[in-house]
């Protein structure tokens, strides 16, 4: 019996010896996996945000690019922040100068990657070289705390792809070119308005939406202080206490929010073609 007793606590003892270690393992694996995770959405981050902001100074190096070549540029006539930001895009620093940066204001320290944060490279980089666009790239080695199959290290590659803001010609905005030809003069127009705008953004064509109480409609005016009047279409059969829908700009209220009424299905065509339309009071 004694015998039995003892080699029943030997064998606890030796899956003791064998489970604590794969437990250890286990909680330290896991541990490291969410440390490398939140530490992958906090660079992420700090490379949208240095893209954002590399971002906002391409137009005003994309300027200095063709004014330089001109010898006309003058670094004088930009503010001091914005002439250090196109200097560091012309010699390729701008994006590790941002990154440690992000860093040092967020004070973080990854151990697990092989040098720090003076680690990572961003020398894959590619910031308006020969075309508009801004490709961030982070190469980094993370260190692993318990070599697995020898491998001590593996790369970790992350990046951000997007376009500088170099200025834009607006659909409808006349260029220099063809500021009198009106066949390349683009315009808005919609399915039942008798007027055309020169942009896209103008309130007639954006509707601002907005809902009362029919029992309040008649306190309310539109943009020209006129009243409003039930909409033909949806508002044959309004119940007293119904919630309705009006616009600044509209004559009728509605009972529906999907009304046509409320819809704006807006056209872009040649200014040459709406000779029989008034342009907007807005934007025409």
């Amino acid at each position: 019996m004694k015998q039995i007793i003892l080699n029943e606590k030997g064998s606890m003892t030796v899956e003791a010896a064998i489970v604590f270690p794969i437990f250890i393992f286990a909680v330290i694996s896991i541990v490291f996996f969410f440390q490398i995770i939140l530490f992958q959405l906090q660079l992420q981050y700090g490379l949208n945000q240095t893209a954002r902001e590399i971002s906002q100074y391409s137009y005003i190096y994309k300027e200095y690019e063709q004014t330089n070549k001109a010898n006309s540029y003058k670094e004088e006539n930009l503010p001091e922040e914005a002439t250090s930001v196109v200097n560091k895009i012309a010699s390729s620093s701008i994006v590790k100068v941002q990154m440690n940066d992000f860093f040092s204001k967020s004070n973080i320290h990854p151990s697990f990657v092989s040098g720090g944060v003076k680690g990572i490279s961003y020398s894959f980089s590619s910031v308006l070289k020969k075309t508009d666009n801004i490709d961030l790239v982070a190469y980094y080695k993370v260190k692993i705390p318990v070599p697995v199959f020898s491998i001590q290290k593996f790369s970790v590659v992350q990046r951000v792809y997007t376009r500088g803001f170099v200025g834009t010609n607006l659909i409808g905005e006349p260029n220099s070119s063809s500021h009198s030809d009106t066949d390349t003069i683009m315009v808005y127009i919609t399915e039942t308005g008798t007027v055309y705008h020169r942009n896209l953004s103008c309130r007639h064509l954006c509707v601002d939406i907005q809902s009362c109480s029919i029992i309040d409609i008649k306190s309310k005016r539109n943009l020209s202080g006129g009243k409003y009047y039930p909409c033909e279409k949806c508002c044959k059969n309004c119940l007293e206490n119904q919630t309705v829908y009006i616009t600044e700009d509209g004559k009728c209220y509605h009972s529906s929010i999907t009304c046509p009424g409320l819809k704006r299905t807006v056209k872009v065509v040649p200014l040459s073609s709406v000779s029989n339309y008034r342009p907007c009071k807005r934007c025409g």
